[in-house]
């Protein structure tokens, strides 16, 4: 290390290596998340769509059809009264 700096020194042949190889697996791992946000998303969409409020009894199951869009954007305390 130098003592100036404190920063290990390495010759720019190492240090670009080891860069590459760093922002491979930092892509690889933010594409990998960014791709399951995505399904993990279109799924829950799929299946708020797909609620058919006739068919079920339950009332929290007829107000997740129109709720859910708030959950997604953190206003969760929203809810409809059955009283």
């Amino acid at each position: 290390m130098d003592p100036e700096v404190a920063l290990p020194t390495a010759l720019p042949t190492e240090r670009k290596s080891t860069s590459s190889v760093n922002l491979l697996l930092r892509t690889l791992f933010h594409s990998a998340n960014f791709t399951l946000s995505v399904f993990v998303s279109l799924w829950g969409i799929v299946m708020c769509l797909n609620i058919d409020p006739s068919q079920h009894s339950d009332p929290i199951i007829k107000d997740l059809k129109y709720l859910a869009p708030g959950f997604g954007t953190n206003w969760n305390y929203v809810s409809f009264s059955q009283t």
